[in-house]
């Protein structure tokens, strides 16, 4: 058989200061080994890479552009309770994301103070 695989004519955009994860893009391969189609999501991702390191500050830009046009428009039609529930939802939003990468990084220290112990009784 052979591989069908659905490609952007662009790459997607990315989330400004983050990273972009090609690996749960709409990639299908049907009846061929793993290994092309990892390579093929290899040289997609530093394609993209690129793309976004040479046109940073374009893409910067846009995004202000965009942020800026749709506060403008919540400004225009958002009443006061709605901007004060989306405020409460950003913040519990934010809450839950510093509170998980408190969790993440608690489990990583302490996973690595286990692998630490087992190497020191192994040693001695």
């Amino acid at each position: 058989m052979t591989a069908v695989v659905l490609r952007y004519h662009y790459p997607p955009r990315p989330h400004i200061g983050g990273t972009v994860n090609l690996k749960t893009r709409a990639d299908v391969t049907q009846g061929t080994s793993a290994e092309p189609a990892s390579q093929e999501i290899n040289r997609r991702r530093l394609a993209c890479r690129r793309y976004y390191e040479r046109h940073k500050d374009k893409l910067q830009v846009k995004a202000r552009e965009r942020a800026a046009h749709a506060k403008k428009q919540r400004q225009l039609c958002e009443t006061p309770a709605e901007s004060a529930a989306r405020k409460l939802r950003h913040r519990e939003a934010a809450a839950r994301h510093r509170e998980n990468k408190r969790l993440r990084q608690l489990a990583l220290v302490t996973k690595n103070a286990c692998a630490r112990d087992a190497s020191v009784q192994i040693g001695t």
